[in-house]
Protein backbone atom coordinates (compact mmCIF):
# COMPACT_ATOMS: atom_id res chain seq x y z
CA UNK A 1 0.00 0.00 0.00
CA UNK A 2 1.52 3.25 -1.22
CA UNK A 3 1.08 7.01 -0.89
CA UNK A 4 -1.35 6.83 1.95
CA UNK A 5 -2.81 9.98 2.77
CA UNK A 6 -0.73 12.51 5.56
CA UNK A 7 -2.51 12.66 8.86
CA UNK A 8 -4.11 16.08 8.06
CA UNK A 9 -5.40 15.11 4.76
CA UNK A 10 -6.83 11.83 6.18
CA UNK A 11 -8.63 13.78 8.53
CA UNK A 12 -10.11 16.31 5.80
CA UNK A 13 -11.47 13.35 4.00
CA UNK A 14 -12.79 11.63 6.95
CA UNK A 15 -15.30 14.94 6.77
CA UNK A 16 -15.83 14.59 3.23
CA UNK A 17 -16.14 10.85 2.71
CA UNK A 18 -19.46 9.39 2.16
CA UNK A 19 -20.53 5.75 3.92
CA UNK A 20 -19.17 2.37 2.75
CA UNK A 21 -22.88 1.77 3.19
CA UNK A 22 -22.98 3.15 -0.13
CA UNK A 23 -21.63 0.39 -1.83
CA UNK A 24 -24.84 -1.73 -0.99
CA UNK A 25 -28.56 -1.26 -1.54
CA UNK A 26 -29.99 -2.23 2.22
CA UNK A 27 -33.59 -1.73 1.46
CA UNK A 28 -34.69 -5.44 0.45
CA UNK A 29 -31.99 -6.85 3.28
CA UNK A 30 -34.40 -9.36 5.49
CA UNK A 31 -33.38 -12.01 7.63
CA UNK A 32 -37.04 -13.24 8.66
CA UNK A 33 -35.59 -13.08 12.41
CA UNK A 34 -33.18 -15.62 11.92
CA UNK A 35 -30.27 -15.92 14.32
CA UNK A 36 -27.03 -14.79 12.69
CA UNK A 37 -23.81 -15.86 14.60
CA UNK A 38 -20.02 -14.10 14.46
CA UNK A 39 -17.27 -16.32 15.70
CA UNK A 40 -14.81 -14.81 17.60
CA UNK A 41 -11.62 -15.53 19.54
CA UNK A 42 -11.93 -12.64 21.81
CA UNK A 43 -14.44 -11.80 24.67
CA UNK A 44 -14.26 -7.88 24.04
CA UNK A 45 -16.84 -7.54 21.19
CA UNK A 46 -15.28 -5.17 18.50
CA UNK A 47 -18.07 -4.26 16.83
CA UNK A 48 -19.91 -0.95 17.95
CA UNK A 49 -22.97 -2.38 19.94
CA UNK A 50 -25.29 0.38 18.74
CA UNK A 51 -24.66 -0.06 14.85
CA UNK A 52 -25.34 -3.76 15.66
CA UNK A 53 -28.45 -2.79 17.23
CA UNK A 54 -29.71 -0.81 14.63
CA UNK A 55 -28.93 -3.21 12.12
CA UNK A 56 -30.95 -5.85 13.99
CA UNK A 57 -33.89 -3.73 13.59
CA UNK A 58 -33.52 -2.65 10.04
CA UNK A 59 -32.67 -6.23 8.97
CA UNK A 60 -34.70 -8.61 10.87
CA UNK A 61 -32.21 -10.88 12.72
CA UNK A 62 -30.51 -11.77 15.87
CA UNK A 63 -26.93 -11.03 16.64
CA UNK A 64 -25.19 -13.48 18.75
CA UNK A 65 -21.55 -13.36 19.61
CA UNK A 66 -19.62 -16.93 19.86
CA UNK A 67 -16.62 -16.61 22.10
CA UNK A 68 -13.90 -19.47 21.15
CA UNK A 69 -10.36 -19.24 22.39
CA UNK A 70 -7.35 -18.81 19.70
CA UNK A 71 -6.32 -22.15 20.08
CA UNK A 72 -9.43 -23.99 19.60
CA UNK A 73 -11.22 -21.68 16.93
CA UNK A 74 -10.13 -23.98 14.13
CA UNK A 75 -11.71 -27.15 15.66
CA UNK A 76 -15.10 -25.19 16.86
CA UNK A 77 -15.41 -23.61 13.02
CA UNK A 78 -14.84 -27.12 11.09
CA UNK A 79 -17.56 -28.19 13.92
CA UNK A 80 -19.88 -25.98 13.27
CA UNK A 81 -19.68 -26.66 9.35
CA UNK A 82 -19.93 -30.39 9.70
CA UNK A 83 -22.97 -30.43 12.06
CA UNK A 84 -24.56 -27.59 9.49
CA UNK A 85 -24.91 -25.52 12.36
CA UNK A 86 -22.82 -22.43 9.99
CA UNK A 87 -25.45 -21.44 7.95
CA UNK A 88 -25.47 -18.28 9.14
CA UNK A 89 -22.74 -17.81 10.50
CA UNK A 90 -19.59 -14.99 9.98
CA UNK A 91 -16.24 -16.09 10.84
CA UNK A 92 -14.24 -13.12 12.42
CA UNK A 93 -10.56 -14.85 12.60
CA UNK A 94 -6.77 -15.40 12.32
CA UNK A 95 -4.78 -15.85 8.97
CA UNK A 96 -3.68 -19.38 11.03
CA UNK A 97 -7.24 -20.44 10.96
CA UNK A 98 -7.89 -19.29 7.42
CA UNK A 99 -4.96 -21.23 6.19
CA UNK A 100 -6.19 -24.74 8.26
CA UNK A 101 -9.73 -23.98 7.14
CA UNK A 102 -9.14 -23.20 3.70
CA UNK A 103 -7.09 -26.21 3.10
CA UNK A 104 -10.15 -28.22 4.78
CA UNK A 105 -12.64 -26.74 1.93
CA UNK A 106 -14.25 -24.60 4.71
CA UNK A 107 -14.09 -21.12 3.84
CA UNK A 108 -16.58 -19.65 0.92
CA UNK A 109 -15.23 -17.92 -1.92
CA UNK A 110 -16.60 -14.61 -2.82
CA UNK A 111 -15.65 -13.36 -6.02
CA UNK A 112 -19.13 -13.97 -7.54
CA UNK A 113 -20.93 -12.28 -4.53
CA UNK A 114 -19.26 -8.90 -4.36
CA UNK A 115 -20.29 -5.93 -5.85
CA UNK A 116 -18.40 -4.43 -8.66
CA UNK A 117 -17.99 -1.24 -6.02
CA UNK A 118 -17.38 -2.98 -3.11
CA UNK A 119 -13.32 -2.30 -3.04
CA UNK A 120 -14.13 1.47 -3.75
CA UNK A 121 -14.71 2.00 0.51
CA UNK A 122 -12.52 -0.30 1.83
CA UNK A 123 -9.49 1.06 3.70
CA UNK A 124 -6.60 0.46 1.28
CA UNK A 125 -5.05 -1.46 3.99
CA UNK A 126 -8.05 -3.71 4.31
CA UNK A 127 -7.59 -4.59 0.04
CA UNK A 128 -4.07 -5.65 0.49
CA UNK A 129 -4.93 -8.21 2.93
CA UNK A 130 -7.67 -9.31 0.77
CA UNK A 131 -5.23 -10.00 -2.25
CA UNK A 132 -2.95 -11.06 0.13
CA UNK A 133 -5.02 -13.76 0.98
CA UNK A 134 -6.33 -15.71 -2.22
CA UNK A 135 -5.79 -18.47 -2.21
CA UNK A 136 -5.71 -19.96 -5.96
CA UNK A 137 -7.03 -16.93 -7.56
CA UNK A 138 -9.90 -17.25 -5.58
CA UNK A 139 -11.08 -14.27 -2.55
CA UNK A 140 -12.05 -15.13 0.36
CA UNK A 141 -11.95 -12.29 3.46
CA UNK A 142 -13.66 -9.83 2.23
CA UNK A 143 -13.58 -7.22 5.45
CA UNK A 144 -11.73 -6.69 8.96
CA UNK A 145 -12.88 -5.13 12.00
CA UNK A 146 -9.03 -4.83 13.22
CA UNK A 147 -6.32 -1.47 12.07
CA UNK A 148 -3.72 -2.83 9.66
CA UNK A 149 -1.71 -0.92 12.59
CA UNK A 150 -2.74 -3.47 15.76
CA UNK A 151 -0.72 -6.12 14.53
CA UNK A 152 2.33 -4.43 12.50
CA UNK A 153 5.75 -4.96 14.14
CA UNK A 154 8.36 -2.45 15.27
CA UNK A 155 11.31 -2.04 16.89
CA UNK A 156 11.59 0.38 20.37
CA UNK A 157 14.55 1.54 22.27
CA UNK A 158 15.11 2.75 25.53
CA UNK A 159 16.03 6.22 25.71
CA UNK A 160 17.11 6.63 28.72
CA UNK A 161 19.95 4.06 28.37
CA UNK A 162 20.78 5.56 25.42
CA UNK A 163 21.66 8.51 26.33
CA UNK A 164 23.24 7.43 29.50
CA UNK A 165 25.54 4.91 27.63
CA UNK A 166 25.97 7.23 24.78
CA UNK A 167 25.03 4.83 22.47
CA UNK A 168 24.13 6.03 18.88
CA UNK A 169 20.81 7.73 17.64
CA UNK A 170 18.39 5.08 16.04
CA UNK A 171 16.28 8.29 14.89
CA UNK A 172 19.43 9.38 12.78
CA UNK A 173 21.05 6.08 11.42
CA UNK A 174 17.18 4.99 10.27
CA UNK A 175 17.02 8.66 8.40
CA UNK A 176 20.94 8.17 6.59
CA UNK A 177 19.49 4.16 5.88
CA UNK A 178 21.83 2.88 8.09
CA UNK A 179 19.57 1.47 10.85
CA UNK A 180 20.90 -2.03 10.07
CA UNK A 181 21.42 -5.69 11.77
CA UNK A 182 25.30 -4.45 11.93
CA UNK A 183 24.72 -1.67 13.34
CA UNK A 184 21.75 -2.66 16.10
CA UNK A 185 24.45 -5.46 16.85
CA UNK A 186 26.99 -2.53 17.22
CA UNK A 187 24.82 -1.18 19.93
CA UNK A 188 23.81 -4.31 21.75
CA UNK A 189 27.13 -5.22 22.56
CA UNK A 190 28.05 -1.69 24.02
CA UNK A 191 24.47 -1.70 26.03
CA UNK A 192 24.97 -5.17 27.38
CA UNK A 193 26.75 -4.75 30.94
CA UNK A 194 27.17 -5.15 34.53
CA UNK A 195 25.23 -2.36 35.34
CA UNK A 196 26.18 -2.72 39.29
CA UNK A 197 29.46 -4.93 39.26
CA UNK A 198 28.16 -8.13 40.57
CA UNK A 199 29.85 -9.75 38.36
CA UNK A 200 26.64 -11.09 36.35
CA UNK A 201 25.15 -8.89 33.45
CA UNK A 202 21.83 -7.28 34.22
CA UNK A 203 21.48 -5.21 31.33
CA UNK A 204 20.94 -6.88 27.66
CA UNK A 205 20.86 -4.47 24.46
CA UNK A 206 18.17 -6.78 22.86
CA UNK A 207 15.16 -8.16 24.74
CA UNK A 208 14.05 -12.00 22.99
CA UNK A 209 14.67 -12.53 19.61
CA UNK A 210 13.05 -14.86 17.22
CA UNK A 211 12.44 -15.20 13.35
CA UNK A 212 9.04 -12.92 13.32
CA UNK A 213 11.99 -10.01 13.43
CA UNK A 214 13.90 -10.95 11.08
CA UNK A 215 12.61 -13.01 8.15
CA UNK A 216 10.55 -10.09 6.51
CA UNK A 217 13.25 -7.36 7.28
CA UNK A 218 15.95 -9.38 5.41
CA UNK A 219 13.64 -10.77 2.07
CA UNK A 220 12.79 -13.68 3.32
CA UNK A 221 9.94 -16.23 4.17
CA UNK A 222 8.39 -19.39 5.14
CA UNK A 223 7.24 -20.49 2.16
CA UNK A 224 7.84 -19.52 -1.31
CA UNK A 225 4.26 -20.12 -4.29
CA UNK A 226 6.26 -22.07 -7.16
CA UNK A 227 4.18 -23.28 -9.86
CA UNK A 228 1.06 -22.63 -7.79
CA UNK A 229 2.10 -25.16 -4.46
CA UNK A 230 3.74 -24.11 -1.39
CA UNK A 231 7.35 -25.05 -0.93
CA UNK A 232 9.78 -24.29 2.28
CA UNK A 233 11.87 -21.57 1.30
CA UNK A 234 13.98 -21.92 4.99
CA UNK A 235 16.79 -23.41 2.98
CA UNK A 236 17.02 -19.50 0.75
CA UNK A 237 20.49 -17.64 1.46
CA UNK A 238 18.20 -14.91 2.91
CA UNK A 239 16.14 -16.89 5.48
CA UNK A 240 19.19 -18.96 6.59
CA UNK A 241 20.73 -15.36 7.60
CA UNK A 242 17.76 -14.11 9.10
CA UNK A 243 17.53 -17.68 11.33
CA UNK A 244 21.69 -17.39 11.95
CA UNK A 245 21.44 -13.66 13.15
CA UNK A 246 18.64 -15.16 15.93
CA UNK A 247 21.58 -17.80 17.01
CA UNK A 248 24.03 -14.75 16.90
CA UNK A 249 22.82 -12.71 19.07
CA UNK A 250 20.74 -15.13 21.44
CA UNK A 251 23.48 -17.94 22.11
CA UNK A 252 27.04 -16.96 20.26
CA UNK A 253 27.09 -12.90 21.72
CA UNK A 254 25.10 -13.11 24.06
CA UNK A 255 23.55 -9.91 24.22
CA UNK A 256 19.99 -11.40 23.15
CA UNK A 257 17.99 -12.87 26.22
CA UNK A 258 14.06 -11.87 27.23
CA UNK A 259 10.38 -13.21 26.75
CA UNK A 260 7.79 -12.90 24.58
CA UNK A 261 5.93 -10.49 26.60
CA UNK A 262 8.71 -7.79 26.93
CA UNK A 263 8.65 -7.77 30.35
CA UNK A 264 12.17 -7.03 30.68
CA UNK A 265 12.21 -4.18 28.88
CA UNK A 266 9.25 -2.97 30.88
CA UNK A 267 11.61 -3.49 33.62
CA UNK A 268 14.40 -1.32 32.19
CA UNK A 269 16.87 -3.52 31.58
CA UNK A 270 16.77 -4.28 27.98
CA UNK A 271 17.97 -1.56 25.26
CA UNK A 272 15.99 -2.44 22.45
CA UNK A 273 13.74 -5.26 21.69
CA UNK A 274 11.31 -6.14 18.87
CA UNK A 275 7.13 -5.28 19.74
CA UNK A 276 4.17 -5.98 18.59
CA UNK A 277 2.06 -3.08 18.53
CA UNK A 278 -0.83 -4.02 20.47
CA UNK A 279 2.05 -4.49 23.34
CA UNK A 280 1.78 -0.23 23.31
CA UNK A 281 -1.10 -0.48 25.13
CA UNK A 282 1.00 -1.75 27.88
CA UNK A 283 3.96 0.29 27.52
CA UNK A 284 1.63 3.25 27.34
CA UNK A 285 0.97 2.68 30.59
CA UNK A 286 4.73 3.32 31.79
CA UNK A 287 6.89 5.74 32.57
CA UNK A 288 9.23 4.52 30.12
CA UNK A 289 11.13 7.02 27.72
CA UNK A 290 10.73 4.93 24.58
CA UNK A 291 11.36 5.70 20.64
CA UNK A 292 9.98 4.14 18.08
CA UNK A 293 11.98 2.32 14.89
CA UNK A 294 11.19 0.11 11.87
CA UNK A 295 12.76 -3.51 12.42
CA UNK A 296 16.49 -3.00 11.72
CA UNK A 297 17.04 -3.79 7.92
CA UNK A 298 19.15 -7.39 7.09
CA UNK A 299 21.52 -7.56 4.09
CA UNK A 300 19.16 -9.09 1.82
CA UNK A 301 17.11 -5.64 1.85
CA UNK A 302 16.46 -3.08 -0.40
CA UNK A 303 14.25 -1.06 2.54
CA UNK A 304 12.73 -0.51 5.45
CA UNK A 305 9.61 -3.10 6.16
CA UNK A 306 6.61 -2.89 8.44
CA UNK A 307 5.52 -6.58 8.79
CA UNK A 308 2.80 -7.62 10.54
CA UNK A 309 2.20 -10.81 12.62
CA UNK A 310 -1.30 -11.85 12.19
CA UNK A 311 -4.02 -10.68 9.81
CA UNK A 312 -7.55 -10.99 10.66
CA UNK A 313 -10.36 -10.71 8.76
CA UNK A 314 -13.67 -11.27 8.07
CA UNK A 315 -15.00 -14.69 5.92
CA UNK A 316 -18.12 -16.84 5.61
CA UNK A 317 -18.47 -20.82 5.94
CA UNK A 318 -18.75 -22.81 2.86
CA UNK A 319 -22.02 -23.79 4.24
CA UNK A 320 -23.37 -20.17 4.22
CA UNK A 321 -26.86 -19.46 3.36
CA UNK A 322 -27.62 -16.10 1.83
CA UNK A 323 -23.78 -15.20 1.56
CA UNK A 324 -24.32 -12.11 -0.17
CA UNK A 325 -26.90 -11.21 2.28
CA UNK A 326 -24.53 -12.08 4.80
CA UNK A 327 -21.81 -9.68 3.28
CA UNK A 328 -23.87 -6.57 3.13
CA UNK A 329 -24.55 -7.12 6.34
CA UNK A 330 -20.80 -7.51 7.30
CA UNK A 331 -20.40 -4.28 5.31
CA UNK A 332 -22.95 -2.60 7.18
CA UNK A 333 -21.71 -3.18 10.92
CA UNK A 334 -17.70 -3.19 10.11
CA UNK A 335 -16.16 -0.40 11.07
CA UNK A 336 -15.62 1.94 8.07
CA UNK A 337 -12.48 2.87 6.08
CA UNK A 338 -12.56 6.46 7.51
CA UNK A 339 -13.00 5.06 11.39
CA UNK A 340 -9.87 2.81 10.09
CA UNK A 341 -8.02 5.71 9.21
CA UNK A 342 -8.91 7.87 12.19
CA UNK A 343 -8.54 5.49 15.08
CA UNK A 344 -4.66 4.72 13.63
CA UNK A 345 -3.85 8.36 13.28
CA UNK A 346 -6.34 10.53 15.22
CA UNK A 347 -6.02 7.83 18.23
CA UNK A 348 -3.51 5.05 18.43
CA UNK A 349 -0.54 6.55 17.42
CA UNK A 350 -1.02 9.78 19.89
CA UNK A 351 -1.67 7.63 23.02
CA UNK A 352 0.98 5.18 21.90
CA UNK A 353 4.28 7.52 21.15
CA UNK A 354 6.13 9.32 23.19
CA UNK A 355 8.00 11.90 20.61
CA UNK A 356 6.74 13.28 17.36
CA UNK A 357 9.61 11.25 15.43
CA UNK A 358 8.12 7.85 16.66
CA UNK A 359 5.31 9.22 15.32
CA UNK A 360 6.07 9.85 11.92
CA UNK A 361 7.37 6.68 11.70
CA UNK A 362 4.52 5.05 12.83
CA UNK A 363 2.48 6.55 9.74
CA UNK A 364 4.96 5.77 7.14
CA UNK A 365 4.93 1.86 8.47
CA UNK A 366 0.93 2.64 7.51
CA UNK A 367 1.58 3.77 4.61
CA UNK A 368 4.22 2.09 3.14
CA UNK A 369 2.48 -1.34 4.02
CA UNK A 370 2.25 -3.96 0.85
CA UNK A 371 1.08 -6.56 2.54
CA UNK A 372 4.16 -7.71 4.57
CA UNK A 373 3.38 -10.63 6.68
CA UNK A 374 3.94 -14.87 6.81
CA UNK A 375 1.31 -16.61 5.36
CA UNK A 376 3.28 -19.15 7.34
CA UNK A 377 3.33 -17.38 11.25
CA UNK A 378 0.70 -19.07 14.03
CA UNK A 379 0.45 -21.86 11.59
CA UNK A 380 3.74 -23.96 11.10
CA UNK A 381 5.59 -25.04 13.78
CA UNK A 382 9.51 -25.10 12.84
CA UNK A 383 11.61 -26.34 15.72
CA UNK A 384 14.55 -24.03 15.99
CA UNK A 385 15.94 -24.92 19.29
CA UNK A 386 19.29 -27.35 17.80
CA UNK A 387 20.23 -24.18 16.03
CA UNK A 388 19.54 -21.51 18.23
CA UNK A 389 21.33 -23.52 21.54
CA UNK A 390 24.70 -24.10 18.65
CA UNK A 391 23.57 -27.56 18.61
CA UNK A 392 23.58 -27.84 14.74
CA UNK A 393 24.43 -25.17 11.96
CA UNK A 394 21.57 -24.02 10.44
CA UNK A 395 21.98 -25.17 6.93
CA UNK A 396 22.60 -28.79 7.66
CA UNK A 397 19.36 -28.70 9.96
CA UNK A 398 17.45 -27.20 7.78
CA UNK A 399 18.16 -29.73 5.16
CA UNK A 400 17.59 -32.40 8.30
CA UNK A 401 14.28 -31.22 8.60
CA UNK A 402 13.01 -30.09 5.03
CA UNK A 403 11.35 -33.62 4.00
CA UNK A 404 9.21 -32.98 7.37
CA UNK A 405 8.73 -29.89 7.27
CA UNK A 406 7.69 -30.14 3.23
CA UNK A 407 5.60 -33.02 4.15
CA UNK A 408 3.58 -30.86 6.72
CA UNK A 409 3.03 -28.26 4.40
CA UNK A 410 1.73 -30.57 1.76
CA UNK A 411 -0.57 -32.12 4.00
CA UNK A 412 -1.78 -28.42 4.93
CA UNK A 413 -2.59 -27.73 1.67
CA UNK A 414 -3.43 -30.47 -0.06
CA UNK A 415 -1.24 -30.52 -2.29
Amino acid sequence: MKARLSLMIVLTVIVACASVSMAYDYDNLDFGGKTITFLYYDPNNPLDADVVAEAEELFNFKFEMQVVDWDSYTEMAMARLLSGDSDYDVWMMGHPHFVQLVSNNAVLAVDEMLPADHFDYLDPSIIERINKLKMDGKTYAFHSWIPVLNDMVFWVFNKDIFERDGLPDPYELYDKGEWTWDKVEEIALMATKDTDNDGEIDQYGIGEMRTLFTLIPNGARTVDLVDGQFVFAFNQPEALEAINLVYRWRTLLKVSQGTWDIREFLAGTRAMTGVISWQFWTLMGTELNYGVVPLPKGPNATKYVFPTDKVCMFYLPANAKEPEKLIALVNYIAPSAEWHEMTMFDQWIPWWVRDEKSAQIMMEGIENWEGEFDIMEGTLTIPLDPVFNGEKSAAAYIDEIYPQIQSQIDDLFKQ
